[in-house]
C-alpha cells in the first residue's frame, strides 16, 4: 500500500517527478505534402487574463459581442490555483481564464475537447484531448501532441462540410482520446483510452507521454480513468469507469464490475479521494438524459444516483431524499454530477423535469454533504407558463432576455479539489460559479455596462455580419444565429438583443443572416431574419423540408426601433443575403435578396413588394445563398450552393455561379473550376472587368485520410471561361471580401485562418492571431482599415488587425497543401 505521508504528499501538491515532454511534430506526406505545425493554441502571454474592454484597440484579436449564447461543457479548474479554468464549447473553441473567470481567452485544438485533466503535482502541466492527446507546460497557454508521438504522425487532413480534421498516423486507424488517467504518485505514469477504428484500447505511458503501449482492448465505453491512489506501487488500481460498469485494471489483469440492476448505462461519474478513511469514493447518474442520443445502448436505464466504494462491487442508491418532492411518474433527468477531488462527502447533481406537487417544473443543482443521504436545492429555477429565476442567482444577459429556460440546468460541473464550495457549471449558453457552495451563483461570461452587457472572451454564437449605421458609427449591429439580431449603441463595447417587443416576430428571432442600411436615407435598414440557422451547413437541410423553413424580410425607418414584416407577399423562407442596387433611387430602392431553396426576389419598390426572378437558374428549389454585384457594369453575381455532400461532380447537385447583366431578369451560368462544384463567394478587381476571384469549398473525396480537392481561390481573368488556382493549401474558403480603401482582398474559411492579399488575389499570407477553427464570413471596420471583423461558426465575432497580430503565438497554421 502506499503510505499515508505520500497520500498527504499528494493532496499537498509535493513533487514526485520532473516533466519531460517531446515537442516535436512530423511532416505529413500522403499523395500530398500536408506540412502542420500543431504547437500553440492561445493568445500572446503577456495579456492573459486582459479585459475586453474596447474593440477599437489595435494589436490583438478580441471577442465582439455580450458573449455566452452557446453550449459551454467539460469546465475543470486546475487543483493549484482555483483562477485557472478551463472549458470548451460544442464548436471546436476551448476557453481558459487565468483570473477566476473576469476575462477568457479561446484556444484551438484541431478539435472538439473531451477532457482536460491536471497533473497532481505540476501546476503548469495540463492534458486535453483535441485531434490526439495534447499537452500545455503552462496552464494552457501553448499546447503540443504527445499522442500519438511524432515518430508515429504524419500530419493530419481536414475533410468535409466542417473541415473535420483526422490525424494520419503510420497505420491509418482514425484515433479518439477518450479519457486521461494519471498516477498521482508518479505523474510519468499515463493511462489513456483510445477508439482505433472500431476498437478501443487502454495504452499506458511511463515516461510522461514520450513512448506509449498499448495494453487490453476494452468492450466499455470508457468515459474517465482514476488511478486508486491506496494501491500499491507496483500493484497499481486503475478503474476504468465506463457506461456499463468499471473495469478495475491491475497490471493487465482485469476485473469487470457490472452496474447497478436496471441499469444499462451510467451517463456521467465523479470520483474522490477520501483521505480520512483512505478509500476512493465513484458516485454515478443514469436514467433519461439529454444525452442518451450519443449512447450505443438506447435503452431506457433505471433513474438513479448511485455511489461505490469499493470500485463498482456494490453499488447504493442516493437519490430517495432528493426525490421526495418529486411528483410525476416520470424520474427527474440526472444530467450531470460532480464531487470534490479531496472531499467526496460532497456532491452536485444538475437535475431538470423535476415537478412538485401544484407547482411549475423545477430546473438546476442541488447538493449533498454527506455522500447522498440528504440534500438541498440549492439552485432552483422554475419553468413553466411564468419562469422564475434562482432567488440566490445573479446576472446574466441570457436570463435578463429569455429567462432561466434559454440556459437550462447544467450541462457540466466543476469542483475545485481543494474546497468544496468553489463550483463551476456551463450549459446550454452560460458559464457559472458559486464560491460558497452554492449558497449564491453567479455568471462569469458576459459584464454589464451601463447601456448593456459586453463579453468575457467567451463566445459560443454563429457570426453572418458586423453593420455599422452609416449615419451614427456607434450604432452597431451583430448578425447572429441563436441568440438572433444584437444591438449596440456604444461603437460595439455593449450589446443587447434587437428584437425585443419591437415587430420581429418570436418565431424568426433565432438567426439573423444580414443587415443591409440604406446609406443614403437616415433610419432605414432591412433585416433577413429566421427560425433557421446555421446555414448554410449541410445539417440543416439534410433530412429538413425546404417548405418548412420559416423566416423573412423586415424593414424599419426609425432605425430599429420598430420593424415591419415587407416580404408577406412572397411567404417564409430562410432568406440569406440581401442587397441594394446603388444606382437604384432612396425611396425607391431595387432590392434583391436570396431565398435559401427559393431563388432571386427582386423588389423595386423599397422592398414592400418582391417577384421571383430565376429565369436561367437550373432547378425547382436552388440554395439562392450570396449575391454580388460588379460595380464597373452592375453585373450582379449569384451563388448557388452545392447540394451533394458525397464529393459526386457534374450533376443536378453541384453547386453553380450565375450571372445576369439585365438586373435579374435571367440569368447566365458561369464555368467553375475543373473538379470543383462548390463555389462560395465572388470578388472583383476594379481596374480589370474581366476578373473574378472566386472562393470554393473542396469535395470529399474517397478514402479516410485524402484531402478534399477542388477547394481554395482561383482568378479567373477572362470572365470566368478559365480559372487558375492561387491557393489551394485551405481547401474550405467560405468568403472573400475586398476593401477599397487600401486595395487589400481577405478570405476566411474553415480550417483555422484567415487571409489578406495586397496583390490583387495572387497571394496570400496567413492573418496572425486569429485561430479559430470555423471562420464563414467577414465584415470591415469603417473607422479604420487597418481592423478587420471575422465573424465564425460558433465562436462569435472577433476584432483585430487586418493584417495580422506579429506578436501573436503561431497557435494554428492551417495545412499547406501541394498537389
Amino acid at each position: 500500500m502506499v503510505r499515508t505521508k505520500d497520500i498527504t504528499n499528494y493532496i499537498n501538491g509535493k513533487s514526485y517527478n520532473k516533466v519531460k515532454l517531446s515537442n516535436s511534430i512530423k511532416r505529413f506526406l500522403f499523395y500530398i505534402t500536408l506540412i502542420v505545425t500543431i504547437i500553440s493554441c492561445s493568445p500572446n502571454k503577456e495579456n492573459l487574463g486582459a479585459a475586453v474592454d474596447d474593440i477599437t484597440s489595435a494589436g490583438q484579436w478580441q471577442r465582439v459581442g455580450p458573449g455566452g449564447g452557446g453550449g459551454q461543457f467539460i469546465p475543470s479548474i486546475n487543483p493549484h490555483d482555483s483562477t485557472n479554468i478551463f472549458i470548451k464549447c460544442d464548436m471546436t473553441g476551448s476557453y481558459v481564464t487565468y483570473n477566476g473567470g473576469e476575462s477568457w481567452q479561446n484556444f484551438n485544438l484541431h478539435a472538439y475537447s473531451r477532457f482536460f485533466e491536471h497533473d497532481p503535482v505540476n501546476e503548469n502541466a495540463v492534458y486535453a484531448s483535441g485531434l490526439g492527446l495534447m499537452k500545455s507546460n503552462d496552464k494552457g497557454a501553448t499546447w503540443s501532441l504527445i499522442y500519438p508521438t511524432p515518430d508515429e504522425t504524419f500530419g493530419f487532413v481536414p475533410t468535409g462540410d466542417h473541415a473535420a480534421e483526422r490525424i494520419v498516423t503510420k497505420d491509418s486507424v482514425h484515433l479518439k482520446i477518450m479519457a486521461l488517467g494519471i498516477d498521482p504518485a508518479n505523474t510519468k505514469n499515463l493511462y489513456i483510452s483510445v477508439v482505433a477504428g472500431d476498437s478501443t484500447f487502454l495504452h499506458i505511458s511511463k515516461d510522461q507521454g514520450a513512448t506509449w503501449t498499448r495494453d487490453i482492448e476494452l468492450t466499455n465505453d470508457v468515459v474517465s480513468i482514476y488511478v486508486d491512489p491506496t494501491s500499491d506501487m507496483d500493484q497499481r488500481s486503475v478503474y476504468l469507469q465506463g457506461r456499463m460498469g468499471i473495469i478495475k485494471w491491475v497490471n493487465g489483469d482485469t476485473t469487470f464490475n457490472k452496474n447497478p440492476e436496471g441499469v444499462y448505462s451510467f451517463s456521467s461519474f465523479a470520483t474522490g479521494y477520501d483521505q480520512d478513511n483512505e478509500e476512493v469514493v465513484t458516485y454515478g447518474i443514469s436514467g433519461h438524459t439529454y444525452y442518451k442520443r450519443y449512447f450505443k445502448d438506447k435503452r431506457e436505464s433505471a433513474s438513479g444516483i448511485y455511489v461505490t466504494k469499493d470500485g463498482g462491487s456494490t453499488w447504493t442508491s442516493i437519490q430517495e431524499d432528493l426525490v421526495a418532492e418529486h411528483t410525476a411518474e416520470q424520474a427527474p433527468e440526472w444530467r450531470a454530477l460532480a464531487t470534490s477531488a479531496f472531499n467526496p462527502g460532497v456532491v452536485y447533481v444538475s437535475y431538470n423535469d423535476y415537478i412538485p406537487e401544484g407547482g411549475n417544473e423545477w430546473i438546476g443543482v442541488a447538493k449533498s454533504i454527506d455522500y447522498g443521504q440528504t440534500w438541498d436545492f440549492v439552485w432552483k429555477d422554475e419553468v413553466g407558463d411564468e419562469d422564475k429565476i434562482s432567488e440566490n442567482f445573479n446576472g446574466g444577459w441570457l436570463n435578463e432576455r429569455w429567462g432561466p429556460s434559454w440556459g437550462e440546468n447544467p450541462f457540466s460541473i466543476a469542483v475545485y479539489a481543494h474546497n468544496p464550495d468553489l463550483v463551476v457549471t456551463t450549459d446550454f449558453g452560460r458559464t457559472i460559479k458559486s464560491t460558497d457552495g452554492g449558497k449564491s451563483w453567479e455568471q462569469i461570461y458576459t459584464r454589464k455596462t451601463d447601456y448593456g452587457w459586453a463579453s468575457r472572451g467567451i463566445d459560443v454564437t454563429t457570426s453572418y455580419q458586423v453593420a455599422f449605421d452609416p449615419f451614427n458609427e456607434q450604432h452597431v449591429y451583430l448578425a447572429q444565429a441563436d441568440i438572433g439580431l444584437i444591438e449596440s449603441y456604444d461603437g460595439g463595447k455593449s450589446w443587447k438583443s434587437g428584437t425585443d417587443n419591437n415587430g420581429v416576430p418570436g418565431k424568426w428571432t433565432n438567426t439573423c443572416y444580414q443587415v443591409e442600411f440604406d446609406p443614403k436615407s437616415e433610419g432605414k435598414a432591412w433585416i433577413l431574419m429566421s427560425w433557421i440557422h446555421d446555414l448554410p451547413r449541410a445539417k440543416m437541410w439534410r433530412k429538413k423540408k425546404l417548405e418548412d423553413f420559416k423566416g423573412g424580410i423586415l424593414r424599419t425607418t426609425d432605425g430599429g426601433k420598430s420593424w415591419e414584416v415587407v416580404s408577406k407577399q412572397i411567404g417564409e423562407a430562410a432568406y440569406t443575403n440581401i442587397m441594394i442596387d446603388s444606382e437604384s433611387e432612396p425611396g425607391k430602392r431595387t432590392l434583391y435578396a436570396c431565398g435559401f431553396g427559393k431563388g432571386v426576389y427582386k423588389s423595386t419598390d423599397d422592398g414592400l413588394n418582391w417577384s421571383l426572378k430565376n429565369n436561367g437558374i437550373d432547378g425547382d428549389t436552388p440554395f439562392a445563398w450570396r449575391l454580388r454585384r460588379r460595380e464597373s457594369d452592375g453585373a450582379l453575381f449569384l451563388i448557388v450552393h452545392r447540394r451533394s455532400e458525397d464529393g459526386s461532380i457534374d450533376n443536378p447537385y453541384d453547386g453553380a455561379v450565375y450571372v445576369s447583366k439585365d438586373g435579374a431578369e435571367s440569368w447566365e451560368k458561369l464555368n467553375q473550376p475543373e473538379n470543383t462544384n462548390g463555389p462560395t463567394c465572388v470578388a472583383f478587381d476594379a481596374d480589370e472587368p474581366n476578373k473574378i476571384i472566386l472562393s470554393t469549398w473542396g469535395r470529399e473525396m474517397k478514402g479516410d485520410f485524402i484531402p478534399d480537392a477542388g477547394g481554395g481561390i482561383f482568378i479567373s481573368e477572362d470572365a470566368g471561361a478559365s480559372w487558375r488556382n492561387v491557393l489551394s493549401k485551405d481547401q474550405h474558403i467560405g468568403e472573400i471580401l475586398y476593401d477599397e480603401r487600401v486595395n487589400r482582398y481577405y478570405a476566411i474559411g474553415f480550417n483555422g485562418s484567415a487571409y489578406y492579399s495586397v496583390s490583387n488575389g495572387e497571394d496570400w499570407q496567413r492573418i496572425d492571431g486569429y485561430n479559430f477553427k470555423w471562420g464563414q464570413a467577414l465584415s470591415l471596420d469603417p473607422r479604420n482599415s487597418e481592423m478587420l471583423f471575422i465573424l465564425t461558426f460558433g465562436g462569435g465575432a472577433w476584432h483585430g488587425p487586418a493584417t495580422g497580430d506579429q506578436n501573436a503565438n503561431q497557435d494554428v497554421i492551417s495545412p499547406k497543401i501541394q498537389w
